[in-house]
């Protein structure tokens, strides 16, 4: 299962210059709860704003065309790469699920390159990187948009607020394709300076 897990304002927007755009400890405990034991995948502005390196407990991919090495993550120059090595097999000592195999050549088929020599990966793709464990893409905002063809689920935190300033947003989600799951609305607290909603959508 391809999971992709945000945080956006009203707006859809991300963050600015490489940071979130609010202060959300209740946000960011669901994605360790939700992350932890799984593989996450990033580009690698949003590894390199991670305050301490690599999640832990988790198998971290960047994807990066530039780094040769980043510690404790594997590197990948694009999605496709990344997704195919998940289902291919897990690496690590926090890979902690077996997953599905198929030949990577009959996978390579399903992805062209655009005149940026970025993948693009289309919704007819979507079976060749399934996987019987969880994989999550956390960001930014260039990997949301390759990912949004193929994932099966959504979990996003919609703040009620419009940040003053953003440079990055989430790709629209479309009713026509996703189907509200749950939602779970919070106040605005003596933490919380916004009110938010945990909101889970699946795939149509």
């Amino acid at each position: 299962m391809i999971h992709l897990i945000a945080a956006i304002d009203r707006r859809g927007a991300l963050g600015f210059e490489n940071r979130l755009l609010f202060y959300l400890p209740a946000d960011m405990r669901r994605f360790k709860e939700l992350t932890t034991g799984h593989t996450v995948i990033m580009g690698r502005k949003t590894f390199e704003s991670l305050p301490k390196g690599a999640l832990p407990r988790r198998r971290n991919i960047v994807i990066s065309r530039s780094l040769r090495g980043c510690a404790g993550a594997e590197v990948y120059p694009s999605l496709e790469e990344a997704l195919l090595a998940c289902a291919e097999g897990c690496k690590g000592d926090d890979c902690l699920d077996h997953i599905t195999s198929h030949t990577k050549a009959d996978r390579l088929g399903h992805a062209t390159s655009n005149t940026t020599d970025e993948v693009i990966i289309d919704e007819a793709s979507r079976g060749n990187f399934e996987t019987n464990y969880e994989v999550f893409i956390i960001g930014g905002a260039s990997v949301y948009a390759q990912a949004m063809p193929i994932a099966d689920i959504l979990h996003l935190t919609e703040i009620d607020a419009i940040a003053p300033q953003a440079d990055v947003f989430f790709p629209a989600v479309d009713p026509a394709l996703w189907q509200l799951q749950s939602r779970e609305p919070h106040p605005a607290d003596e933490r919380h300076a916004v009110p938010y909603a945990f909101v889970d959508y699946i795939r149509h």
